[in-house]
């Protein structure tokens, strides 16, 4: 219905935007060759951070994000769970839900038509892999597609904060990596991870005890000069990201 449609506040959407172009540049074209000086005591969060408009009203304020999207998500999510086990008629029925169901999230957000048009290009290419049975392909553009949504949540005030998700992304993404032997993407990739611990790293600290796990997992990505070292701290990074995910939906479902 078009009155359901969610717009996204412009002063929310810049600051998502100038997080994400900060963490993308990094990605594409290197980051700072001061990546490996964090040790004890870590640099101030960017002064691009979202946390500082946001500290705090985590546990209070509305999620504006539409059914559709979340169902996205944990349908991308499945896919990823299913291609990882090699059950390709599972990420093939999780596949059809999109048939729909992102015809729908197009109608229930208003605008972000840049990201609408990567995520049916992602789409199409996950769809290539699956029927494929490209295992690497589909866990890679499942990881594509996730991303992409994460985007499209980060206005609309998620229950997870976006920079919880995308430390999953790209714990992930180091473990598709990590096999090939790649050190600058794995470099870029923990890079990127210090850049969003570090935009939410004030956020934590006001509700959780986990700010000490992160910084270990985190300092410990910046200091890996091996592929082993990469997945094994990323192994140690998605758990800690699961929990911190339950965190803040129990958050959510005692605030309401």
């Amino acid at each position: 219905m078009k009155n359901s449609r969610v717009a996204v506040p412009p002063r929310r959407r810049a600051a998502v935007l100038v997080a994400f172009a900060a963490i993308g540049l990094c990605l594409a074209f290197g980051c700072s060759t001061d990546r490996k000086a964090y040790k004890s005591d870590p640099p101030a969060p960017p002064k691009m951070t979202l946390a500082q408009y946001e500290v705090g009203e985590w546990a209070t304020r509305r999620s504006f994000v539409p059914a559709s999207l979340s169902e996205a998500g944990m349908r991308a999510e499945a896919i990823f769970s299913a291609a990882a086990a090699n059950d390709w008629p599972d990420a093939q029925s999780e596949f059809r839900w999109f048939a729909t169901g992102v015809e729908q999230l197009n109608q229930d957000i208003d605008d972000q038509e840049e990201l609408k048009g990567q995520l049916s290009s992602a789409l199409m290419s996950l769809g290539v892999a699956i029927n494929a049975e490209d295992r690497l392909g589909t866990l890679g553009g499942a990881n594509s597609v996730i991303e992409i949504l994460v985007q499209m949540e980060g206005p609309l005030s998620p229950v997870i904060p976006i920079y919880v998700k995308l430390m999953g992304v790209y714990g992930r993404q180091i473990q598709l990596v990590a096999p090939s032997g790649n050190t600058d993407d794995l470099a870029a990739l923990a890079y990127a991870i210090h850049t969003a611990w570090y935009i939410f790293r004030p956020q934590v600290a006001l509700m959780s005890d986990d700010v000490a796990t992160f910084d270990s997992i985190v300092s410990g990505l910046d200091s890996a000069t091996l592929p082993g070292e990469y997945e094994d701290y990323a192994r140690q990074l998605l758990s800690a990201v699961s929990g911190m995910e339950s965190h803040f939906r129990e958050q959510a479902a005692g605030a309401y």
